[in-house]
């Protein structure tokens, strides 16, 4: 026990030490005790849909009303109620953010190693939350005002309540589970089509230990907190600012559907540009933009959204008329929303650099501070490396794949965001880093398998 202590004491000082290093290296250390006012910090403003609504909670008591949210989009209120906190024990700066982030990122390694636990023995169970620690994405995050890291540990938190719920039956364990899945899914509002998934996680793991009523009862369990939760933060959006909808999603939708307008060759550029980046894709492809980066999606989506919110309106009615625009889209064109959608995989699951953007535009154009072949293997490099760590990820997912009653959580989890963000979203990198951590967790996983390490079961 003693020596556990001491290693996950250690992986969680080692992930504190990143986080300042990453401060150092890109000036954000001296912005720690600047007011969210006056910070030179640009991801953090009083009126980003963020920071907005957790001073509003503070300074009002209310996250929003008059039928407007704040921000550029709606957002659910789990961040926004910690924020507020933090702002309201330590005034509204910075340091109040950083904290928040740090110990969303520090209990998220902690909860991963109790997973990991479980399916890992030995050192090799340190691996993943240590891999996660020295994550440069994640540490960047520590710095930014977004809840990256906070729904990233509420991810990590609820598969572990999950799985202790597997371990033990008790119903307990499955009512925090409900709870975190149902603040997860109001973070992450893409994420609400999971909960029919989970709902026969009681029924895949107890259907042949528990009777048909102890059954019920547990699936009543789930249903009732999920449904409460979940539908009274949707009552919540429709009596303050108009709608039902748990978040802004239709200019989502719209950027996606707009990849259903682009020629043959800009889609070979899309692709091209997020699976090897833009100085490779300029080497492949003749047809590759010279001197700027691809498109990804109409530019006009933002342009409508400024226009908009310039001379008054309804962002609630624009956000419903986007819907449809990107409905009838992709009505008329469904295959090649499929066809594009499968673009997204490869820049959701990008390397990204130490600002938390995807390594797309890295080198390209006209560079000069190195040759042009040794910015191609530079380039190279790193995307071998990167693609290098997802193929054992990946090794390790089809491995476990047969074993769906110990694995099948985690697996589906992974497999759901990859597909939903890759077909619904203009797919940004940092949407994986919610799943991240069982990316590490399949790592740690298939590098042991890799090694000579065999098993069928797990601990559970």
């Amino acid at each position: 026990m003693r020596k556990e202590v001491v290693a996950i004491s250690s992986i969680l000082v080692a992930a504190l030490i990143a986080a300042l290093v990453h401060a150092i290296v890109l000036g954000n250390l001296s912005q720690i005790f600047e007011t969210v006012e006056n910070t030179t910090n640009q991801t953090v403003s009083p009126k980003s849909t963020f920071i907005g609504p957790a001073l509003s909670l503070v300074r009002t008591g209310s996250l929003g009303s008059g039928g407007k949210h704040i921000g550029f989009v709606q957002r659910g209120p789990g961040y926004a109620v910690a924020l507020g906190g933090a702002f309201f024990l330590l005034g509204e700066r910075m340091v109040a953010i950083f904290l928040v982030n740090l110990f969303s990122l520090l209990l998220t390694i902690f909860f991963l190693w109790r997973i990991s636990a479980r399916f890992l023995s030995g050192l090799w169970q340190y691996a993943p939350p240590f891999m996660l620690a020295l994550f440069w994405e994640a540490s960047a995050f520590v710095w930014l005002g977004s809840y990256e890291l906070f729904t990233m540990a509420i991810a990590t938190f609820a598969v572990f309540s999950f799985l202790k719920y597997h371990e033990t039956r008790h119903y307990g364990w499955l009512a925090l589970s409900s709870f975190l899945l149902a603040f997860w899914v109001l973070e992450r509002p893409l994420l609400l089509y999971f909960v029919p998934i989970a709902f026969f996680l009681p029924v895949l793991w107890n259907r042949k230990v528990f009777s048909f009523g102890k059954l019920i009862f547990h699936l009543g369990v789930f249903t009732i907190i999920v449904v409460v939760i979940i539908g009274t933060w949707s009552f919540r959006n429709h009596i303050v600012i108009g709608t039902w909808q748990l978040g802004s999603g239709g200019h989502i939708l719209l950027r996606r559907a707009t990849q259903l307008d682009f020629s043959t060759r800009e889609v070979i550029s899309m692709y091209l540009s997020y699976a090897f980046g833009d100085l490779i894709g300029g080497v492949l492809y003749d047809g590759f933009p010279k001197d700027k980066e691809p498109r990804y999606w109409d530019a006009g989506v933002e342009k409508r959204i400024d226009e908009t919110r310039d001379r008054g309106g309804s962002l609630i009615e624009l956000d419903r008329v986007m819907y449809q625009d990107a409905l009838n889209k992709i009505k008329e064109k469904p295959l090649k929303f499929f066809v594009t959608g499968f673009a997204g995989v490869f820049r959701l699951n990008s390397p990204m650099n130490y600002n938390t953007l995807e390594l797309m535009r890295v080198l390209a154009g006209d560079n000069r501070s190195f040759p042009k072949g040794l910015r191609i293997l530079l380039v190279l490099g790193v995307r071998l490396l990167w693609y290098g760590f997802l193929a054992v990820v990946s090794i390790a997912f089809i491995w476990h794949a047969r074993d769906l009653k110990a694995w099948g959580l985690i697996l589906g989890v992974i497999l759901y965001y990859n597909i939903m963000y890759s077909l619904l979203t203009h797919a940004e990198v940092r949407y994986i880093l919610t799943v991240m951590p069982f990316y590490f967790l399949l790592c740690a996983e298939g590098l042991y398998l890799i090694s000579g390490g065999y098993r069928t079961h797990d601990k559970i």
